[in-house]
């Protein structure tokens, strides 16, 4: 090992501007320890973004559409949407008690 840039923990990544910029990758990564890694290939990333991007123009247009929020800025209700998620419930089920 040449240079430690940098210690990683679970949970951390790498390797995320060579995935956003198509640009080769700018440094090695060596375990110290057994290590469990999930990986993803560009296709797959750029079409996750896709789907996410999609996803929070149309959780804008509903928020466009709400009267109490009509004070709020393009700015703030774009935070909102980017917060949205989406989840389905089957006929009968009881979602607030």
């Amino acid at each position: 090992v040449d240079h430690v840039l940098r210690t990683m923990k679970p949970g951390d990544l790498f390797g995320e501007v060579a995935l956003v910029y198509n640009s080769p990758r700018t440094a090695s990564v060596i375990a110290r320890e057994p290590s469990v890694l999930f990986t993803i290939d560009r296709e797959a990333y750029h079409h996750a973004i896709q789907v996410a991007r999609r996803a929070r123009r149309v959780h804008l247009d509903v928020l466009l559409q709400i009267p109490l929020l009509s004070t709020l800025t393009a700015a703030e209700l774009a935070r909102v949407a980017a917060t949205m998620y989406e989840s389905r419930f089957p006929d009968g089920k009881c979602i607030f008690a």
